[in-house]
C-alpha cells in the first residue's frame, strides 16, 4: 500500500494574551568586620506581585539572610534581617524571579488523520524530508473515521510525515486480504474442456480487497433480507436461488448495518467482485485448471448427490478460500463480455451486456465446469437453484489527512481554575471553551474543532482559586485598619486608616499544629503537649524556616509552583483577614470564637474548635499569639496600598491575643511587637501562600 505523505508549513502566533514575566531584580551586598551590614538594590526589576525570596550566597561566610520590600511590582528595599558572619568578601545576592501571570502561550502543531481499513494498523513515520530517513513515531489501530494524532513535540511544525501500511489489514470476521497483484487470467488453448471465450492476457490489480471465505450461507442472508429462498435448506448450507439484483441488493443492506454498528468506515462498502478479483482470487497464485484435486475442493456432479451441502466443508485455497468451485455458482459484479486481447489493469468488464458474469461452477455441474478459468452468464433477475454469491469489501486506501491546529498552554498558580475563552475577533464576543486546573508546569490543551486555526483564545482566571488543603483564599480589597477612638480597650497604637490589598493570597484556616511542625521540622518545641494543639514556644525566625522548609518541600513534590512561597502574612493581611468583612471589635462573641483566659483553663486547647470567621478561619483571636512578617511601628498617617511595615525595628508583630489573653487583647485590632528570637507558650503562627497572578 503506497504511503502518503503530509507537508507542514511555518508556525504562526495566534494569541493576543500571552503569559509575560516581568524582569528580575539584581542587587550588591556590603559587608563590614566579617558582616553584611547592607544590600543595595541596583534593579527594581518589574512584574512582582508578594515579596520574593532573597537568597545569600558566597563570600567565604555563612548565617546572613535578607527580605525584599516591593514598591507596586518593583523590589525597593531589601532589608537585613540577619549580618552572618565569616565573610571576606561580599557575597552573591539572588532575588527569586518575578512570577508569570495567568494567560496563555498558543502556538499550531500538526493534527494528522490516519484513514484505513478499520482495524489495520499504520506505522506513522515523520522526516526533517520529504526524501527522508524516515523515523517510525507511533503505531495506531485505524478505527472508523480514522485515527486523529496530534504531535506536541519539539519541532514538530517543521516535519513531514507518512503512514505506512500493515501488509494483511484485519477485516471483518469470515473475510480474507486479497493482495494486489499482476496473473495471467483465462485459460492456455490446450486446457481441458476450455470454452474459447477464455482468452488467456494478463490482468494486474493495484487496490487489494476483503473476500468472504465462504459463500453467504442461508443463516447470513435470513439476518440480513429477512427471508431464505433457497431450494435446499439449512442454515450453514449456502443461499440459492439468489438473483444478481437480490445479491447486490444484499451487499447494500449489509453496508448499511455495519456502517451503522461502526465495524465499517462510510468509505467502505460490501459488493460483488469483479470478475478479475474473483479468478485472481480462485486461483490464489496457481496457474493450473483448479487450485486443487476436484472431489477434495469441491462439490461437483460426480460427489454432490445433487444438491447443496454446508459451506467450508471442503479444503480451501492456497489463500484460505473455500468453495470456490462448486456447490453453487457466483455472482459477479461485471456485465458478460469478451476478455480484451492486451494486458489490462483493473478490469470491470463491459460498459453494458445481456448477462452477468457468474463464476466457479454448481453443485450438478460436470468436471469441466469447475475451472478457475470457467465462464458462465445469467439474466440479473435469474433466481435458480445453482446461483449464489460471495461478498467483497472494498478497502480504504491508507494515508494521512492533516492540518494545523492550536496548541494552548495554560499558566498560572497550581490548583487555580482557568477559563479559557475563544472569539473570531479581539474585540469578541467571547465564547467559553473549557475550564482547567491548572498544574505544576501550566496545563497543555489542543483545539481540534473545526474553525479553530482562525480563532483567538484569552483565559480568565477563577475568582477563587484553589489552593492547598486547609488553606482559604482571601481576596483583594480595601478596609478600615486600626479601631475607632471608642472601642473599649484600644490602645493608641491602633490608628484607624484606609488599606487597600491589591493581590489576594491563601492564609491557613488555622494555627500550626505541632503535628504539622514536626513533620516539617522534625521538632516539636511546644510546653503543652498534643499532635493538634498549635505549636508555641517558636520565635519569629523559626516560624520563618517554617515556611522555607515547608516551601521547598511543596514545590519538590510539585504541589506549588517555583514562584510560590510560603511565608508570614503582614499584619494588614492578618487584620484583613481576621475582620473578614466585619467592622466590630472581633468578628463574633467572644466565648464562641476563641480561647482566652476566662475559659481555656490557662493552656492551649485544639485547633478549629470554635466557631471560624466569616471567611472561614478559625481561632483568629484567642489560642496563641500569631507572627506576622512585619517590623512593629507606628502606622501610616493616610490611607495605604500592600503596607509591609517599616523598613527596620526592635521587634516583629504578634497579633490576636491567647489563651492567657484577657478579653481587651482578643481584638480583631490589638497588636504589639516581640524580639524576633523571643519564644514563649503564647507564640505561634499560620503561614500565608503567595498566589501566582
Amino acid at each position: 500500500m503506497a504511503p502518503r505523505f503530509l507537508a507542514t508549513i511555518a508556525v504562526v502566533w495566534l494569541l493576543a494574551w500571552r503569559c509575560v514575566a516581568g524582569e528580575t531584580a539584581t542587587a550588591i551586598a556590603t559587608i563590614s568586620a566579617g558582616t553584611v551590614t547592607a544590600i543595595t538594590v541596583t534593579f527594581a526589576g518589574s512584574g512582582y506581585t508578594n515579596e520574593p525570596a532573597v537568597t545569600l550566597s558566597g563570600g567565604g561566610g555563612s548565617g546572613a539572610t535578607a527580605k525584599a520590600i516591593l514598591s507596586g511590582d518593583t523590589v525597593s528595599l531589601i532589608m537585613v534581617l540577619t549580618s552572618g558572619s565569616g565573610y571576606t568578601t561580599p557575597p552573591t545576592v539572588t532575588i527569586e524571579a518575578p512570577p508569570e501571570t495567568l494567560g496563555l502561550e498558543v502556538e499550531r502543531v500538526p493534527k494528522l488523520t490516519t484513514l484505513g481499513p478499520v482495524g489495520s494498523v499504520a506505522r506513522v513515520e515523520r522526516s526533517l524530508s520529504m526524501e527522508g530517513p524516515w523515523t517510525a513515531w507511533t503505531n495506531v489501530t485505524i478505527g472508523v473515521g480514522g485515527n486523529v494524532l496530534v504531535d506536541l513535540t519539539p519541532g514538530a511544525v517543521s516535519r513531514f510525515y507518512r503512514a505506512v501500511g500493515d501488509p494483511k489489514p484485519v477485516g471483518p470476521e469470515g473475510f480474507v486480504w486479497i493482495e494486489p497483484g499482476t496473473f495471467v487470467m483465462g485459460s492456455p488453448a490446450d486446457e481441458p474442456d476450455r470454452v474459447s471465450d477464455e482468452l488467456q492476457h494478463t490482468v494486474t490489480l493495484t487496490q487489494g480487497f476483503l473476500l468472504s471465505d465462504h459463500e453467504v450461507t442461508q443463516a447470513e442472508y435470513r439476518a440480513v433480507m429477512g427471508n431464505s429462498p433457497s431450494r435446499f435448506k439449512g442454515d450453514t448450507l449456502p443461499v440459492d436461488s439468489v438473483s444478481w439484483n437480490d445479491a447486490v441488493l444484499y451487499c447494500q443492506k449489509l453496508t448499511e448495518r455495519e456502517r451503522a454498528a461502526g465495524r465499517i468506515t462510510a468509505q467502505q462498502a460490501y459488493r460483488l467482485p469483479t470478475e478479475a478479483e474473483w479468478e485472481y482470487a480462485a486461483r490464489a497464485g496457481t496457474t493450473g485448471i483448479r487450485y486443487g484435486e476436484l472431489d477434495a475442493i469441491a462439490w461437483w456432479g460426480g460427489n454432490s448427490g445433487g444438491q447443496t451441502h454446508p459451506v467450508k466443508g471442503k479444503q480451501a485455497n492456497a489463500w484460505g478460500l473455500h468453495d470456490m468451485l462448486g456447490n453453487v455458482w457466483e455472482w459477479c459484479g461485471d456485465w458478460y463480455g469478451a476478455y480484451p486481447t492486451g494486458s489490462v489493469t483493473d478490469p470491470t468488464g463491459p460498459g453494458s451486456g445481456f448477462g452477468r458474469v457468474c463464476r466457479g461452477g454448481g453443485r450438478g455441474n460436470g468436471a469441466g465446469s469447475a475451472r478457475s478459468a470457467k465462464r458462465f452468464r445469467g439474466d440479473p433477475g435469474d433466481r435458480f437453484s445453482y446461483l449464489g454469491f460471495r461478498p467483497a469489501l472494498s478497502s480504504m486506501p491508507l494515508g494521512l489527512e492533516a492540518e494545523l491546529v492550536p496548541k494552548l498552554t495554560a499558566r498560572g498558580p497550581v490548583g487555580s481554575v482557568a477559563r479559557v475563552e475563544w472569539s473570531v475577533s479581539m474585540e469578541g464576543p467571547w465564547t467559553v471553551w473549557t475550564n482547567v486546573t491548572l498544574g505544576v508546569g501550566g496545563n497543555v490543551l489542543v483545539d481540534l474543532t473545526p474553525g479553530a486555526v482562525s480563532r483567538f483564545y484569552r483565559a480568565v482566571g477563577d475568582p477563587k482559586p484553589v489552593g492547598p488543603e486547609g488553606f482559604v483564599w482571601i481576596e483583594p480589597g480595601t478596609f478600615e485598619m486600626g479601631s475607632p477612638m471608642g472601642e473599649p480597650d484600644r490602645y493608641d497604637n491602633e490608628t484607624q486608616h484606609t488599606v487597600t490589598l491589591t493581590q489576594g493570597f491563601w492564609l491557613s484556616d488555622h494555627e500550626v499544629t505541632q503535628a504539622e511542625f514536626q513533620a516539617v521540622m522534625g521538632n516539636n518545641p511546644s510546653w503543652f503537649k498534643g499532635v493538634e494543639l498549635p505549636v508555641e514556644q517558636v520565635s519569629w525566625y523559626e516560624a520563618m524556616l517554617y515556611c522555607q522548609k515547608l516551601t521547598e518541600r511543596e514545590r519538590a513534590a510539585g504541589r506549588i509552583t517555583a514562584q510560590q512561597a510560603y511565608r508570614l502574612p503582614t499584619e494588614a493581611e492578618w487584620e484583613y483577614a481576621a475582620r473578614a468583612g466585619t467592622t466590630g471589635i472581633r468578628y463574633g462573641e467572644l466565648d464562641g470564637i476563641a480561647w482566652h483566659n476566662g475559659n481555656s483553663g490557662r493552656q492551649t486547647q485544639p485547633v478549629k474548635q470554635k466557631q471560624p470567621n466569616p471567611w472561614g478561619l478559625y481561632d483568629m483571636v484567642g489560642n496563641v499569639l500569631e507572627w506576622c512578617g512585619d517590623w512593629y511601628g507606628e502606622y501610616p498617617i493616610g490611607a495605604a496600598i500592600d503596607p509591609v511595615g517599616p523598613r527596620s525595628g526592635s521587634g516583629r508583630v504578634v497579633r490576636g491575643g491567647s489563651w492567657y489573653s484577657v478579653a481587651g487583647l482578643a481584638r480583631s485590632a490589638k497588636r504589639n511587637g516581640r524580639v524576633p528570637g523571643n519564644s514563649d507558650v503564647v507564640l505561634g503562627f499560620r503561614p500565608a501562600l503567595s498566589s501566582v497572578r
